[in-house]
């Protein structure tokens, strides 16, 4: 599903698509259509691979949409996991699910070498991992690269015989 719009405002009348989702049915019964356009924005911001704020560290993507939210909505992940499994499982596509999870736990494993003492005894175990870092590394490029493609694919007009768009103007152009 490609999600679009201007966060600034309601988020399912930009993308209605979303409203058949049972989960998000339900966050519109519970909560005012501001509230709940909101946290759907916050969602998108938060996780969605196409966010423009998603290659930013998970905290701090966190801290911009409690700011987005402001003092009245608390981003509360454990209450509302009910609408990121949703949006994770029904609104994220094969291949920007992938690279999302493939990013978070990249960044997980770098967060924990960050936070490791290398003692005596740990300085074998790191050195494994800084060595395996390399490896995945490589393969969330080649992950990111597939998104990248697909998302490309997604957003370009598809014409009949497998005709680039501009082409008839390119030819025109050389005549």
């Amino acid at each position: 599903m490609y999600i679009q719009g201007d966060p600034t405002e309601d988020f399912f009348e930009q993308n209605p698509e979303v409203k058949v989702l049972p989960s998000f049915q339900t966050l519109i019964k519970k909560e005012s259509k501001k509230v709940a356009s909101k946290l759907a924005w916050a969602i998108y911001l938060y996780i969605d691979p196409k966010s423009p704020f998603f290659e930013m560290l998970e905290n701090e993507r966190e801290e911009l949409v409690q700011q987005y939210l402001g003092d009245s909505i608390d981003f509360d992940q454990e209450k509302y996991a009910y609408l990121i499994a949703a949006y994770e499982n029904n609104v994220l596509e094969r291949q920007e699910r992938l690279y999302q999870i493939w990013s978070n736990k990249a960044e997980e494993l770098t967060m924990y070498l960050n936070d490791l003492d290398i003692g005596d005894k740990n300085v074998k175990g790191a050195i494994d991992l800084f060595t395996k870092m390399d490896v995945i590394w490589e393969k969330l490029d080649k992950i990111k690269e597939r998104f990248e493609q697909s998302k490309k694919k997604r957003n370009k007009p598809e014409m009949r015989g497998g005709l680039e768009t501009g082409g008839l103007s390119d030819l025109r152009q050389s005549n």
